[in-house]
């Protein structure tokens, strides 16, 4: 059997841009010329499958937490603190402006920003202007390879996606490294709102 999984339909599907539209709109196309050769689709979240569900006659599940059974029981002793991470590619969709406008209201909090830059000229633009903006209370860490040293570091993730992700795995891990977390109300983010002790909604 052919098993299919949507870790998420990322930004084309929730942007309303024509270059969004036009390029969900071939996606869609992909689907349905090869929808026959699939058995089963799994989804991360039920926003996902509600989206695309009608373009398949397969069984489809939605399965959250990334098939983790106890997700929302990781993280038992939140540590409180001033330092907020944000972790991910530097782009507008991941948030990164509020990230910075929320650093410039809290100027207690320590604001760390690990990722890199997407290596398109759009992004690269775009991500290199923010950084040089200064704001004293935050750093740029850049890629880091001990991500679970950093989050036992920290006391909270920021996550202000502009889009429904599959499952951030980056709350799960934060949530492991009992973090307390920050998300948007977006799909996935929502779960997290709703069933998980020290996770906050914007």
């Amino acid at each position: 059997k052919l098993i299919v999984t949507f870790p998420g339909l990322g930004k084309y599907f929730f942007d309303i841009d024509p270059k969004s539209r036009f390029i969900s709109a071939l996606i869609k196309i992909w689907y349905r010329l090869n929808k026959k050769l699939i058995d089963v689709i799994i989804y991360l979240n039920e926003d996902d499958r509600k989206k695309i569900s009608y373009l398949f006659d397969c069984r489809q599940d939605v399965i959250t937490g990334e098939g983790l059974s106890d997700v929302f029981g990781l993280g038992t002793k939140f540590r409180p603190g001033n330092k907020i991470l944000f972790a991910g590619r530097l782009s507008y969709s991941k948030g990164m402006n509020e990230f910075l406008a929320a650093a410039n209201e809290l100027r207690d909090y320590d604001f760390l920003v690990a990722g890199v830059i997407p290596q398109s000229e759009e992004y690269m633009s775009w991500a290199t202007t923010l950084k040089n903006q200064t704001i004293q209370n935050v750093k740029f860490l850049g890629f880091v390879d001990d991500i679970e040293s950093l989050l036992k570091s920290v006391n909270y993730i920021f996550m202000p996606s502009r889009y429904g992700e599959g499952f951030p795995r980056i709350i799960i891990e934060g949530i492991a490294c009992n973090c307390g977390v920050v998300v948007y109300p977006f799909p996935s983010s929502d779960d997290l709102v709703r069933h998980a002790p020290g996770v906050s909604q914007k």
